[in-house]
């Protein structure tokens, strides 16, 4: 998503500079049968579609055309626009990953800078088996002015 960031028009970055998303599981479409049903009726979580790495410093789009429900601060119309050319800018072919599974494999990505999405590519009648890890980002450290830290 740093690339889909760095592809962005400068209007969009400005449009998108400060706002949040709404996102829920099934998104625009709905489509939440896979959840349980005292899942179903959550309220969008908020999130800045704009977002700083907490350890490399640099800027990335955050958005999932699947999940997403609207953008606060802009009318329907508007929203719905923005998402609609977000989808079509966000991926980048040369930037694509494919992972062909096998018994055993494990693979590790950093959600706060790529997006991913399930191939499918296994039977339905199976069971997938899969176990998410987060790790906890440090709150950003504050810079005290240094005579307050006893600088030398």
């Amino acid at each position: 998503m740093y690339a889909a960031y760095g592809a962005l028009p400068a209007r969009l970055k400005q449009l998108l500079a400060g706002r949040n998303g709404a996102f829920t599981y099934g998104g625009r479409t709905g489509a939440q049968a896979l959840l349980n049903v005292e899942d179903r009726d959550r309220p969008p979580a908020l999130h800045p579609m704009i977002r700083v790495h907490g350890e490399t410093a640099r800027k990335s789009l955050y958005f999932d055309p699947g999940k997403i429900l609207y953008i606060e601060g802009l009318a329907r119309q508007q929203s719905d626009e923005v998402i609609e050319e977000l989808t079509e800018k966000m991926l980048q072919p040369d930037a694509a990953c494919s992972h062909e599974w096998q018994r055993g494999d494990i693979v590790i990505w950093d959600n706060r800078c790529l997006v991913h999405k399930a191939a499918g590519d296994y039977p339905p009648d199976e069971d997938r088996i899969h176990w998410r890890v987060s790790i906890k980002e440090p709150l950003a450290k504050s810079r005290a002015p240094e005579s307050a830290r006893g600088g030398n």
